[in-house]
């Protein structure tokens, strides 16, 4: 018989407020890096509740490893901005580990801009994000949406620290919709500024993901496991559920 190691994690990652913190912190890579364009997605929940809507895809550039601390892996979106304000939602839509809704405890990632013309009128920028969950054995979603606050990007070869921190209310809500509800990843609102003449290109990447957990407050006396990258077709495959036990395929960190 041959021994076989498993990388455990912490029964507890929480999402601080600090970055320097926050590059420090643990992660499970709980999803993949694959992203979708949408034309319009209801958003249930949260602070930036009700229909986002696309008014232009702008370009995926690449989608690289979202959990990299790497400003060049990510997602990178690219626009060409010019007139009235653009927005742009992009969805991950991807395999997952599908962590239950009751174990969410926040989420965090870095982004990067760079503006590639002297016009910056239109640069884009981050304008909301939610968090989207996907019915254990039926085919409802939920999205629990919040705005950054942003109006405007903040200039070429800048950096932003998004986060929704473990003691927000919104996690607390999450939380309350149990098991049955399962992480799909990430929804994006990217927004252009309509100001002014001329035309800007820009872009964004968003990198270095993190999900926060929490399985157990004991975290003296336990580890865990999370199950393996699969997808939304087998997103039923856990311990108490009908299907098979997921198998292990990668390593977490």
């Amino acid at each position: 018989m041959t021994n076989k190691a498993f990388n455990f994690v912490q029964p507890i990652i929480n999402i601080p407020s600090d970055l320097t913190t926050f590059k420090q912190r643990p992660q499970v890579r709980w999803t993949g890096n694959n992203w979708q364009p949408q034309s319009s997605v209801s958003v249930g929940y949260g602070p930036a509740a009700g229909t986002w809507t696309s008014t232009n895809n702008f370009t995926k550039s690449h989608e690289r490893d979202l959990y990299s601390p790497s400003q060049d892996n990510g997602l990178r979106i690219y626009s060409t901005g010019t007139g009235r304000e653009h927005e742009a939602l992009w969805m991950m839509d991807t395999n997952s580990r599908w962590m239950p809704a009751s174990v969410f405890n926040g989420v965090g990632f870095e982004t990067w801009y760079r503006i590639d013309s002297n016009n910056t009128n239109h640069q884009l920028y981050v304008n909301a994000y939610g968090v989207v969950f996907k019915n254990r054995t039926g085919s409802g979603q939920r999205i629990y949406g919040w705005r950054t606050g942003n109006t405007d990007g903040p200039g070429s070869n800048k950096y932003k620290f998004d986060r929704i921190l473990s003691s927000d209310s919104g996690v607390t809500d999450i939380r309350r919709w149990g098991s049955d509800w399962l992480l799909q990843g990430l929804l994006v609102s990217f927004k252009t500024k309509g100001s002014g003449s001329g035309t800007t290109d820009s872009l964004i990447n968003l990198y270095n993901l993190k999900f926060g957990s929490q399985y157990s407050t004991n975290a003296s006396n336990y580890k865990v496991h999370p199950l393996a990258l699969r997808p939304y077709s087998a997103r039923d495959m856990h311990t108490g559920g009908t299907n098979k036990f997921a198998y292990f395929k990668e390593s977490l960190f």
